[in-house]
């Protein structure tokens, strides 16, 4: 697992909020280098040690104060659509909004 730590203009950087003991959300890829080529976000739930695939392509997030609401989006990206958790990331649903937005932050 290669992770975008830092972040750059193209890329959202690591996300581990304080709040929520051992949650993590990065994007990055599987392979043998970092690429900036083939990107998806990644979650994880035990500070690292495992990860779970989250969506394809770079993302942006946000999480909750109790880390159970997850949201996800595009970044970047002209899109009406984000993906939302309720459930610390265990299942996902897709909410279409009625206008597209370029989103770069939540």
């Amino acid at each position: 697992m290669h992770l975008h730590i830092s972040g750059s203009l193209h890329i959202p950087p690591l996300y581990a909020p304080t709040n929520v003991p051992g949650l993590v959300i990065a994007n990055g890829n599987v392979g043998p280098v970092l690429s900036d080529d083939i990107v998806d976000t990644w979650m994880s739930t035990d500070n690292g040690n495992t990860w779970n695939w989250l969506a394809k392509g770079v993302n942006i997030y946000e999480v909750s104060l109790s880390g159970d609401v997850v949201i996800l989006a595009s970044y970047g990206d002209i899109t009406n659509t984000t993906m939302i958790s309720y459930d610390s990331g265990a299942e996902w649903i897709e909410i279409k909004l009625e206008v597209f937005f370029k989103i770069i932050n939540i």
